[in-house]
């Protein structure tokens, strides 16, 4: 049996654990907005306009086909695939026209404890988080 060991504890030292994540200006602490399996969104007769927010999603791409918008480039969709978006990226993975794509996505955030969000872009964030230059 394979086993899998998350710290879910405060910073200690090098152990950021993993809904926390130290920055320059203080720690921000993770929470999670939004978790869904096998997403199907019935396709609209245009591609919605896109939107910006402060949430980082991961999009694991499970079934059909299509196209996902990500800082006005459409990109080509299907199983397997997996997208990152940054706070304030503009994106829209709704299906149009004739796309099929399913999708399972985790969206959240990480806030200080005494307001403000992170708005640092993927790479970022995730080089912080692990204390390592992450690409």
């Amino acid at each position: 049996m394979r086993r899998f060991f998350v710290n879910l504890n405060a910073v200690t030292g090098s152990l950021s654990g993993i809904l926390a994540v130290p920055h320059p200006d203080g720690i921000y602490l993770g929470r999670l907005i939004h978790a869904e399996v096998d997403h199907y969104a019935p396709p609209c007769p245009r591609r919605p306009q896109p939107f910006r927010h402060m949430h980082y999603h991961v999009i694991l791409v499970t079934g059909g086909g299509g196209s996902f918008e990500i800082d006005g480039r459409l990109f080509p969709v299907g199983p397997g695939a997996v997208f990152f978006t940054s706070p304030r990226q503009s994106h829209q993975f709704l299906n149009a026209g004739q796309d099929t794509t399913r999708y399972s996505e985790l969206t959240f955030e990480f806030v200080r404890p005494g307001g403000g969000a992170l708005d640092v872009d993927f790479s970022e964030m995730l080089s912080a988080w692990t204390g390592r230059r992450c690409d």
